[in-house]
């Protein structure tokens, strides 16, 4: 009776390969290893940035850090700076302002149109755009220059 075989041998040892693999390298982010980009302005050529719980969220200088790196959570844009996935990008309750950071269950649905890394995207929530306005973040009504509401999407 054959107990291995050259598949069983081959198999074990991709097994072994791949775990040893993942121990040194480690997931990509906490909460999301599969996903995760930071969102360039085209305009200003600065990252979105979370800055806290029910604050602004802003554009700044883009650099690798965990404030900078979102992920999708279902249909909303997840912070990757809660380990757990539980900051969301929101749109404000009035349009023409600046969107805030909520906990994901009180967020709205953000939909992208692309979120290919290096390609340019539209993020929209609830019938309204975000975009950059004078050096800021805005959502609310179409811009009439397209640039305006384009984000591009870099490797985490």
């Amino acid at each position: 009776m054959k107990l291995f075989s050259r598949t069983t041998t081959t198999v074990a040892t991709s097994a072994t390969a791949i775990a040893f693999g993942f121990t040194l390298l480690g997931p990509t982010s906490p909460a999301h290893a599969s996903v995760a980009f930071r969102v360039q302005s085209v305009i200003t050529g600065k990252c979105m940035q979370w800055n806290g719980y029910n604050k602004t969220v802003t554009l700044a200088t883009c650099k690798h850090k965990w404030s900078q790196i979102w992920s999708p959570e279902g249909t909303q844009l997840a912070s990757d700076a809660d380990q757990y996935g539980a900051w969301c990008l929101d749109d404000p309750s009035k349009r023409e302002k600046a969107p805030t950071g909520r906990a994901c269950r009180d967020s709205g649905i953000v939909i992208m149109n692309d979120k290919r890394i290096g390609h340019t995207t539209y993020m929209a929530s609830h019938g309204g755009y975000f975009k950059t306005v004078d050096g800021k973040i805005k959502w609310g009504n179409r811009s009439s220059k397209n640039k305006y509401m384009q984000w591009k999407l870099l490797a985490a």
